[in-house]
């Protein structure tokens, strides 16, 4: 298809605005249609542009239509309802393999209880904002490849827990995927009513991919702030923490700075809380960026520029530059529950070194095997791919230790199939070596 005008896509908005007047039998506010629609006809065409779509305004169905055609990857939608008009309408497009949208933000509407089998195969960041849950938010989205994910002031109606019910849900969504960033921006964590005291938020659930973490303006104090503490110092590619204006005091100062020191985080902004100087001396931690003063938040480019630096994983390895420091310095551990497993292999290749069957199977202190963090993080098939690998027994012996969701990773049925293919080009490999060394020692 033809690259739509400028003129072509207010042409199309237009229609789309005077549709849905005559779809539901009422009129459409004529100024409105025209300056909004030129409005949507400036973003469609500027690709650094998010385009903003009022479904009070615009035919859902319409303008989800001319998203595709124009395969716009920046989407902020107005208005979608838990409703025939709205929410179906919405699932079906997003459902399409075809759909080009990687960034999708919902904001000042009602849904029902959001989370589907159906994903939606290119969404790559998912924001809510302002937004009700009829129900709850649901254990998981209908995004297969999610990296981000922000919720700000939400409530679930219908439950006391309200806001503290989507936080508990959205720590549930963050667990099932790799994020690199989680947002909970002014969100309650207040108990509810007295039926709900038991609800808890579980800070556990954090990903170990996690690389912004953003709570600004959530009382977190109510919501198991130790373990809170505990839990960022085990978040191995952490680089940047927001917790502005969040009511934080003396009394917590310890204990963050405490959790700041032992954690990978470079960046903390602790602006528009209540620390006196005593509390600031001990928060400006070594190392660190601590902003305590005034009250602001970072933004787009800024955090950007923080997240693209080197990441704390890939500089720790770079210090314990053997296999065997990486062992005793949690590197290797921390790589498999970052995301950045693949880069630790790539480093010990180039010095000739390969893990063993070992490596991959003996627990760690949390009880864990790196097989199976590999398996949580998505990163089986890239750590079995064959130039990783000398001995076909150790790449068996290991393979066995990845839980069989896993080993989905390389292909269905459990990936017998593509395993073997690699393990035989193993195989095949060590009886080249062999031969040459045979023929050398003649």
């Amino acid at each position: 298809m033809a690259e739509l005008t400028e003129d072509q896509i207010y042409s199309k908005c237009t229609d789309a605005g005077y549709t849905l007047g005559f779809k539901y039998g009422r009129g459409s506010d004529v100024d409105q249609v025209i300056r909004e629609s030129k409005r949507m006809g400036s973003e469609f065409v500027d690709p650094n542009k998010a385009v903003c779509i009022d479904f009070n305004t615009f035919d859902s169905e319409k303008m989800m239509d001319l998203i595709k055609d124009t395969k716009k990857e920046t989407v902020s939608l107005i208005g979608v309802n838990d409703d025939n008009r709205f929410q179906k309408e919405v699932d079906k497009k997003f459902r399409d393999p075809d759909c080009p949208v990687k960034d999708l933000t919902l904001s000042n509407g009602c849904l029902k209880m959001y989370g589907f089998s159906d994903k939606y195969p290119s969404v790559e960041k998912m924001t809510f904002s302002d937004m009700e849950f009829c129900g709850n938010l649901g254990n998981d989205l209908a995004c297969k490849n999610l990296e981000s994910l922000k919720i700000e002031r939400c409530k679930a109606i219908y439950f006391d827990q309200q806001e503290k019910g989507v936080v508990v849900s959205a720590l549930k969504i963050a667990e099932k995927h790799n994020l690199k960033k989680f947002t909970l921006r002014e969100m309650s964590l207040k108990e509810g009513s007295k039926y709900f005291m038991n609800i808890n938020i579980d800070w556990n659930k954090l990903p170990t991919t996690l690389e912004y973490l953003n709570l600004s303006k959530t009382d977190i104090m109510y919501g198991d702030f130790d373990g809170l503490m505990k839990v960022l110092p085990n978040l191995p590619n952490l680089k940047v923490v927001e917790m502005a204006s969040c009511g934080l005091t003396a009394e917590h100062a310890d204990k963050l700075a405490k959790a700041l020191s032992e954690s990978s985080v470079r960046h903390v902004n602790l602006s528009g809380n209540c620390f006196d100087d005593e509390s600031k001396k001990k928060l400006r931690v070594d190392n660190k960026e601590v902003c305590l003063d005034g009250y602001f938040e970072w933004h787009g480019a800024e955090v950007a520029k923080m997240l693209n630096q080197t990441r704390p994983i890939e500089e720790a390895a770079q210090k314990a530059s053997t296999k065997e420091e990486m062992v005793k310095t949690g590197v290797l551990r921390n790589a498999a529950k970052a995301g950045s497993f693949e880069d630790i292999l790539k480093m010990l290749k180039q010095q000739n070194v390969y893990l063993t069957a070992e490596d991959y199977t003996t627990p760690g202190k949390d009880g864990r095997t790196i097989a199976e963090d590999l398996a949580k993080t998505n990163q089986v098939n890239s750590a079995f791919k064959p130039e990783y690998w000398v001995n076909p027994k150790d790449m068996q012996a290991a393979w066995n230790a990845v839980p069989d969701e896993g080993k989905e990773q390389l292909g269905p049925n459990g990936g017998k199939a593509a395993f073997q293919v690699r393990k035989n080009q193993v195989m095949m490999a060590a009886v080249r070596r062999n031969t040459l060394l045979a023929g050398k020692s003649r």
